[in-house]
């Protein structure tokens, strides 16, 4: 099987290549500012969240308009969302994976001890947080192929 676990990692003359960059660490840009936000372009540029956005309206009015689909309550309405929704909505899933709490509520408390919470600073609410949650898509359902196994994530290459 060509690509598998069991390939040999050798070269065309049978030997091992020679693993030698010509420098170690990560490679930041010249302009680079150091800002959170500069660290997650490095990453995300602007067309990733545009694009979430798209595919995600895309598969949501796909399960909003099936009358055979169970809906809840957060996700019977499904007003569109844009790249700077989706932007916030990628940041907090990063700052839940730095700041973990017991309970998804938790993020969202009004009351003490969570209240002072940065989570809705984010995604307004814990439904609309929910209902992004539910839709998200990083790819167009029309443009996937079936046999390509890594069909949703090929366009960030």
């Amino acid at each position: 099987h060509v690509g598998g676990y069991e390939d040999e990692d050798m070269g065309a003359d049978g030997q091992c290549p020679v693993f030698n960059p010509e420098r170690l660490g990560l490679h930041l840009p010249d302009n680079f500012q150091q800002q959170e936000l500069d660290f997650f372009s490095l990453f995300f540029d602007d067309a990733v969240p545009d694009r979430m956005a798209a595919s995600t309206n895309e598969y949501a009015w796909l399960r909003v308009s099936d009358p055979t689909a169970k809906v809840s309550s957060y996700t019977d309405a499904w007003p569109e969302t844009g790249g700077a929704e989706m932007r916030k909505l990628l940041g907090e899933i990063l700052y839940m994976s730095i700041c973990s709490l017991p309970n998804l509520e938790d993020y969202y408390r009004v009351t003490p001890p969570l209240h002072g919470n940065w989570a809705r600073a984010f995604v307004d609410s814990r439904a609309r947080f929910l209902a992004l949650m539910t839709f998200l898509h990083v790819s167009s359902c029309a443009e996937e192929d079936p046999g390509d196994r890594l069909r949703k994530v090929c366009w960030l290459n």
